[in-house]
């Protein structure tokens, strides 16, 4: 077997220190070589073809010790390249450049032709194009597994679709202009997926944020009290919704009779609150909150806050009534923060209210503000100068 067509293992993700690496074994024989080392998890399949999207376990060495804990994918099956067939996978490991660099020889032992490129060499990598550039910079710092497959994905794939765009501006601006809005439009997605967002629980005391708080950060964060008014400052977690690095803020309990030290908690948390990209407003159904309480934790009309109300504690009431839904007023979501009914439900709101329900994770999309400044401009000029705007796209977008 020529060595063009042989199995190889090279590293996706820029070299160094980070939260997370992403490592891709490809070749004739790669199921063969994964199966060699890899140990799935007490009670996951055995078969790679038998797991879907995801398969989690270790990769163990030739002396059976474990070098680290991975997700794998399988990416890419039955291609054709000089009459030889090969399927690839991608490994998600810890990104500690000792970690990387003992899982890379692992897969050579096995047999992988290694990839001097990354870690195993001490090489740079070589951007060829901004957009280039701007992923492996987004990928030395993304916070989760989804992040990371994200930006691989647009690394490899987003040029391509850029480059399409600039084709078809002649023969085909509608369409040119159409494909460049939708990479547009997905940015307000990506830059949370990228960057991660803010989530803060606001609303009056005794409401049952700390709990709801505890819920979903999955342990005993925030103290929790049957007497109202426990927190006296925000308390801030990092947590994962579907994927999405979320800083989770839990904030303490408004209301009309608070004194001075509370007050000065309850500004606190409104300060964090007011610069969220989500706020969650907690209230107790089986309780009316006063109404000036709950005016003053709705964001003001100017900010781009979203807001969702959260009516918690139902389990102790059989029914619970939710206003009329309109535009201004936001979601309504019934929650029991203690029994934990209905967050699965409160999850998937909160992803929708940041337009992430709907961000595929393998379609292209510009997921940098400076991206997006230059292809709102690009697109001003496809009915006006297609010319112009073919050249912009690959300039100044691309930046080739």
């Amino acid at each position: 077997m020529s060595e063009a067509v042989g199995d190889r293992c090279y590293l996706l993700t820029p070299p160094g220190a980070a939260a997370i690496a992403v490592i891709r074994v490809i070749g004739p024989t790669a199921k063969s070589i994964v199966d060699r080392v890899f140990r799935p998890a007490p009670g996951c399949k055995h078969r790679i073809e038998e797991t879907g999207p995801l398969l989690y376990g270790r990769i163990e060495g030739s002396d059976g010790e474990t070098v680290d804990d991975v997700l794998i994918t399988r990416t890419d099956t039955h291609r054709t390249i000089d009459a030889a067939t090969f399927s690839a996978f991608d490994l998600t490991t810890h990104g500690g450049i000792r970690v990387v660099e003992r899982v890379l020889e692992v897969f050579r032992q096995a047999g992988a032709r290694l990839i001097t490129s990354g870690v195993a060499s001490g090489q740079t990598w070589q951007a060829r194009t901004m957009i280039e550039r701007e992923s492996l910079d987004a990928l030395a710092a993304a916070k989760t597994e989804r992040a990371v497959r994200f930006l691989a994905w647009q690394r490899t794939n987003l040029v391509a679709a850029l480059e399409a765009v600039a084709t078809t501006c002649t023969t085909e601006p509608d369409r040119a202009a159409a494909d460049l809005q939708a990479m547009v439009s997905g940015y307000s997605a990506a830059r949370f997926l990228v960057g991660g967002a803010c989530i803060a629980l606001v609303g009056p005391p005794n409401s049952g944020k700390s709990t709801l708080f505890n819920r979903l950060v999955g342990r005993s964060a925030a103290l929790v009290s049957d007497f109202a008014g426990t927190t006296r400052d925000w308390v801030g977690e990092q947590v994962e919704f579907d994927g999405v690095p979320i800083q989770l803020l839990d904030t303490a309990g408004r209301h009309t009779q608070a004194e001075r030290l509370e007050q000065r908690a309850i500004q606190a948390g409104q300060a964090v609150a007011q610069r969220a990209d989500l706020s969650l407003l907690v209230v107790d159904s089986t309780a009316s909150p006063e109404p000036d309480v709950v005016d003053a934790d709705r964001p003001p009309s100017d900010e781009s806050t979203v807001r969702i109300v959260v009516f918690n504690k139902t389990d102790l009431v059989a029914n619970v009534k939710l206003p009329p839904e309109t535009p201004a007023a936001g979601h309504f979501v019934r929650v029991s923060a203690l029994t934990g009914d209905g967050i699965r439900r409160l999850v998937a709101t909160c992803l929708s209210a940041l337009d992430l329900a709907a961000l595929s994770d393998r379609s292209p999309c510009l997921f940098t503000a400076r991206q997006v400044d230059k292809a709102t401009r690009a697109r001003g000029l496809i009915h006006r100068r297609a010319d112009r705007t073919a050249e912009s796209i690959r300039s100044e977008l691309i930046g080739a």
